[in-house]
């Protein structure tokens, strides 16, 4: 691998590197499928650059093999005219570049992944700076939204968490489509279990004024209907009652059936207090796999 880095690092060290000069030379190593789009904000252009290492068995090729995607994130590989060469916050985009580059070299001599990767970083030899002592701070010539868009699979977009992730979980999955799967782990209840038996335990960013008035706590979650939700619950944990989360339960597979898509919505209970322990993160993962693939 060092010997792809040490080439990605010659590569990307000038003032005059592009994606297309990226993509030209990734081509005559033997990735074809790249991607190059070139994007202008208020501070400057980069170019974004999307590459796919075709695995053996993967989604490309018709196979179920899982896809690893890899972002390679960083506001510019070059800060010009201010510093000249390349700089550490490049280090993004060269951990990226060098890993399609290993890959590739890799199938070149009879080695090749089960799975697809999916490869994102972005080309910016001149991004701007931040003025400090005794150095100057990189900046992007993109916002952070932008670079959310272009680097990440819109459609492939999952929200999970344990407690207070999975609390979040339950807003954002409700509230926004772009949600398109949601797993929600200890944290799932009713108004009722909260406000009459638990309160006390509970941070009281829970309780969104006058929302009870319209919605128990899991029809939050259910508003997302008909995309799918897994919850995740502790039969011993202290923070609810078992007949709390029952009830939860109850209410989402009602929504989901009257829905038609029962299938959508799955429930787990576990032996033990308040975790999300390796088992139920096994059970999370391939949720994800089987709604995001």
């Amino acid at each position: 691998m060092l010997k792809q880095v040490i080439e990605v690092m010659e590569l990307l060290d000038s003032a005059l590197v592009s994606g297309d000069s990226v993509r030209a030379f990734l081509h005559g190593r033997g990735l074809k499928d790249i991607e190059v789009k070139t994007i202008t904000g208020e501070k400057g252009s980069t170019d974004f650059i999307k590459i796919k290492v075709h695995g053996t068995q993967g989604k490309t090729k018709g196979g179920s093999a899982k896809t690893l995607g890899v972002i390679g994130r960083l506001g510019g590989i070059g800060a010009r005219p201010e510093q000249i060469g390349l700089v550490s916050d490049a280090d993004g985009a060269v951990v990226a570049l060098s890993l399609a580059l290993k890959l590739v070299d890799m199938r070149v001599n009879g080695d090749e992944l089960d799975g697809d990767v999916v490869i994102s970083t972005h080309i910016c030899p001149d991004a701007p700076v931040k003025p400090h002592k005794p150095v100057p701070f990189m900046g992007s010539p993109v916002d952070i939204s932008t670079m959310n868009r272009e680097e990440v699979d819109p459609d492939r977009i999952g929200c999970g968490g344990l407690s207070g992730g999975g609390l979040r979980t339950v807003y954002l999955g409700g509230a926004d489509p772009r949600i398109k799967c949601a797993v929600c782990a200890g944290f799932m209840s009713t108004w009722d279990d909260f406000l009459l038996n638990k309160s006390y335990t509970h941070t009281w960013m829970t309780y969104t004024p006058l929302l009870p008035r319209y919605l128990d706590f899991p029809e939050i979650l259910g508003l997302r209907v008909p995309l799918p939700a897994l919850i995740l619950n502790n039969s011993d944990d202290e923070l609810y009652t078992m007949q709390g989360m029952t009830r939860a339960d109850e209410i989402l597979k009602e929504l989901y059936n009257k829905a038609g898509v029962g299938d959508h919505y799955k429930s787990s209970f576990y032996p033990g207090p308040h975790k999300m322990d390796a088992r139920m993160q096994q059970e999370a993962f391939d949720w994800f796999d089987k709604w995001l693939k």
